[in-house]
């Protein structure tokens, strides 16, 4: 019989001599880079024949083979440094003497430098530990930054680098060294900062400040003061008054970089209050309008045959980014016609303007059957009658026993420039007037007694239209004179009057132009 450790060793090595076919092959077949030797250590530790560490380096067989290092050598890469102390204490490769790629070897990263052979920057910064070792000179195991901090005043503006976004009001960014612009967002009411070019060095922490400069508060100014109208008459007044228009298209502009805020635009003529209107806003460099009818009192307008220049005021007051600013003030002279003037050519205008209203019709300003005078004549003369034909005869018979007659204008003759036109108590005062002085004084007296009048416009004249008991009569009122007295009888002229003028508008048909008092009252021609 075979001794039994022979047997066994025997069988051992046809194992081996098995697996060393194999391997071989296998090394053939998949071309490995193994050398005949490594092949049999292999097959041996396979086997557990060997397991131990041949070269001291504190690898074993199997180590070194996983790491792909000599089994024979104990710095496979030749870096000073031991490949099982780079496996099992610095985690290095042991078969790579520049672990991370920096160009500095792990020797000299864990003995000379004390930097981490795994990264090839040690501190995470900007720089890598070559770039702060042999370049910079500056310590690669300490962070080196080079930063730039931007803050902006005195609004949090949008801050951009080299035109990406990076923050708002303040960052604080670390950069390589090199050079940038630095640029800022828009804020309201504000100029943004220039954009600034900034060179950041090595290690250099740089500090710019972004300075906003608010825009220059808004600045009023009255541009102008426009009327489409030559001056101001009281007729003409009134219309615009009684209609809510506005005499006056204020101009205001605004000359300032800011918005114009709760802007009061206040008038006053000399001798008047003060009148005023807002605008809730005017932009920079913009103009606005706004239309704008002074108070007038009556005692403004002066006598018959006045013109007088009186000043207008104007007030601007207003905020800028909510701040008052000072109040702006100026004056714009103003024509102020006599209280008995009427401008034609206003007139015209305005009838050209309204289709509702012809020049004449501002003539009714002047009928007023408020006039005490007036109504004391017209009351006393139709005491006890009712009806209106008496009432009408009895106060044209009252008003030439007055002694009211015809005069010429001596002023200026109807249908030219300026019309001048008595108040009915100036006309009983002066005891005459002309053809519109008469026509206005009668239709104040019918008026005053309820009843309906018109006047009667035909190419340089004026007359007056009167309802009685239903009925449309006209009248000339220039024949308004004391009735002769015959053997004792007084002879009036009314009848006399009413034919001429029945006659006057019946020459005069296709010009005449009939303008009812009540509908002009209620156009706002009246007082």
């Amino acid at each position: 019989m075979i001794d039994a450790d022979i047997s066994h060793t025997i069988a051992r090595l046809a194992k081996l001599a098995i697996i060393l076919v194999v391997l071989f092959g296998a090394a053939h077949r998949f071309r490995f880079n193994y050398t005949a030797p490594t092949i049999i250590i292999i097959a041996l530790c396979g086997t557990g024949a060997i397991v131990g560490d041949f070269d001291g380096d504190g690898l074993n067989t199997p180590g070194e083979i996983q790491h792909d290092t000599s089994i024979f050598a104990s710095d496979s890469d030749s870096d000073g440094i031991s490949d099982g102390y780079e496996v099992s204490t610095l985690h290095t490769d042991p078969a790579n003497g520049d672990t991370d790629s920096d160009k500095i070897s792990d020797f000299d990263e864990v003995n000379k430098y004390k930097t981490n052979p795994l990264s090839e920057n040690s501190d995470g910064d900007l720089y890598g530990d070559y770039q702060e070792i042999f370049e910079s000179g500056t310590d690669p195991n300490a962070r080196t930054v080079s930063k730039l901090i931007v803050k902006t005043s005195s609004v949090n503006g949008d801050i951009f680098i080299n035109g990406e976004f990076q923050g708002n009001g303040q960052i604080s960014i670390e950069l390589k060294p090199g050079t940038y612009k630095v640029q800022y967002g828009n804020a309201n009411n504000y100029h943004s900062p220039e954009p600034q070019l900034v060179i950041l060095k090595f290690g250099q922490q740089m500090n710019i400040v972004g300075d906003y400069e608010s825009y220059s508060p808004s600045k009023l100014a009255v541009s102008s003061a426009v009327s489409d109208m030559s001056g101001v008459s009281p007729a003409v007044y009134s219309y615009y008054v009684n209609n809510k228009k506005k005499f006056f298209q204020v101009t205001i502009a605004n000359n300032g970089e800011s918005s114009a805020e709760n802007v009061i635009l206040s008038t006053r003529i000399e001798g008047g209050n003060w009148v005023s209107s807002s605008i809730s806003e005017i932009s920079p460099n913009k103009v606005s309008k706004i239309g704008v009818t002074p108070s007038i009192p009556e005692d403004v307008f002066e006598k018959v045959g006045k013109e007088s220049t009186k000043n207008l005021y104007l007030k601007l007051e207003y905020s800028s980014s909510g701040t008052k600013q000072p109040v702006v003030e100026s004056t714009v002279p103003l024509k102020v016609y006599g209280k008995n003037a009427l401008p034609l050519a206003d007139t015209s205008k305005l009838a050209s303007a309204d289709v509702g209203i012809s020049s004449k019709s501002f003539y009714s300003y002047y009928i007023d059957p408020h006039d005490s005078n007036v109504r004391n004549i017209a009351a006393s003369a139709t005491m006890g009658t009712d009806d209106d034909l008496d009432k009408a005869k009895l106060i044209f018979d009252a008003l030439g026993q007055y002694g009211v007659c015809y005069v010429s204008d001596p002023n200026d003759p109807l249908g030219t420039g300026i019309d001048y036109i008595q108040t009915p108590t100036e006309t009983l005062s002066l005891k005459g007037g002309d053809c519109d002085d008469l026509a206005v004084l009668y239709a104040s007296a019918l008026e005053s007694v309820g009843m309906d009048t018109a006047l009667i416009h035909i190419p340089g004249h004026v007359f007056v239209g009167f309802k009685a008991d239903g009925n449309w009569n006209l009248i000339e009122t220039t024949m308004i004179k004391t009735p002769e007295s015959t053997d004792g009888y007084e002879i009036s002229f009314f009848d006399q009057a009413m034919s001429s003028g029945y006659d006057k508008y019946t020459e005069n048909t296709n010009s005449a132009l009939i303008v009812m008092t009540e509908q002009a009252w209620e156009q706002g021609i009246t007082s």
